[in-house]
């Protein structure tokens, strides 16, 4: 919002919107994760990827997501803000 632009503003809607539903969906996932291996503890949770390796799918990617690694919509959300301090010019930007 500091780069004051209409491309920025979409951006960073976009970008928030985004991170919510990225950090919601690694949360659910995570109270999955707690719920199979019955603690929360990373010393007891040894081994739960071979019990099950589909959290461990379901947790990689949305966090990839939020990284913001390049085929993923956390990439959109980045370049987006990106590109808008570049068409700003400013210094700052």
């Amino acid at each position: 919002m500091a780069i004051s632009s209409v491309i920025g503003l979409g951006a960073a809607v976009f970008y928030v919107i985004h991170h919510i539903t990225v950090q919601t969906s690694l949360f659910m996932v995570a109270g999955l994760i707690e719920r199979r291996g019955g603690n929360s503890t990373m010393d007891r949770l040894g081994g739960l990827a071979r019990l099950a390796p589909v959290l461990g799918v379901l947790y990689l990617i949305p966090a990839m997501n939020l990284a913001g690694i390049p085929p993923f919509s956390g990439f959109m959300g980045k370049l987006g803000l990106l590109e808008a301090g570049v068409a700003l010019g400013s210094p700052l930007a």
